[in-house]
């Protein structure tokens, strides 16, 4: 009983100890990070123009069409740590896994809106988007113990967001409203997407490689 007890013991101190190794890796390559990706015109970032289209649903409202031509989206370089990292052997080496918050994350957005009410001329907007609490990345790093680290992929998981006007009015009931927040966000998160798994791994690519897998 004793031996199993101590046993216990030493396994919970042996992860508790590759979990700090793991997050003092992370949290080095992270706060390097927040100079590369400014540095790598990543934060602010520039979206890329986009257009979504709502549909009329009543006698008294017709299609929305909405065209967005300049935004940003900012806090790629504020990125962080969410809770403790994974870190164990893998094949003949050693892989880290670790959840990133996004929360950080902003984006404004402002464009040109026409249709919203029935007798509406086209009108200018500002809508300003900010990511939820349970929005997170998955960054994963493997190598040898001790040799170059490399980047193995960073994944995207599901995004939650709040979106409101904040320039500007939209003249939409509750159904239309949900819609064109949707489509909102939709491409934030399929821009978003794109860019984590592109330019933002390209430069997290490089700094990983400066360091040594623990």
């Amino acid at each position: 009983m004793l031996s199993c007890v101590a046993l216990c013991v030493v396994a919970l101190a042996t992860t508790a100890s590759a979990n700090f190794t793991a997050n003092l890796f992370i949290d080095q390559v992270l706060n390097e990070m927040r100079f590369q990706v400014s540095q790598n015109a990543l934060d602010p970032f520039y979206v890329l123009p986009f257009d979504i289209k709502v549909k009329s649903n009543g006698i008294g409202n017709r299609d929305l069409k909405a065209i967005f031509s300049q935004g940003t989206l900012t806090g790629l370089a504020m990125l962080g740590r969410r809770g403790d990292c994974s870190y164990g052997t893998f094949g003949l080496g050693m892989k880290l896994g670790c959840y990133i918050s996004l929360r950080p994350i902003g984006v404004s957005l402002n464009g040109i809106v026409k249709g919203d009410w029935i007798f509406g001329a086209m009108h200018s907007i500002t809508t300003s988007t900010s990511l939820g609490a349970d929005s997170y990345a998955l960054i994963e790093v493997q190598g040898a113990r001790g040799r170059q680290a490399v980047l193995d992929r960073v994944t995207v998981k599901p995004l939650t967001m709040n979106t409101f006007v904040t320039q500007g009015r939209l003249d939409l009931n509750k159904s239309r409203l949900d819609d064109f927040v949707k489509h909102i966000h939709a491409e934030i998160t399929r821009q978003l997407d794109i860019t984590l798994r592109g330019t933002y791994s390209s430069v997290l690519a490089t700094v990983v490689s400066r360091h040594f897998m623990p």
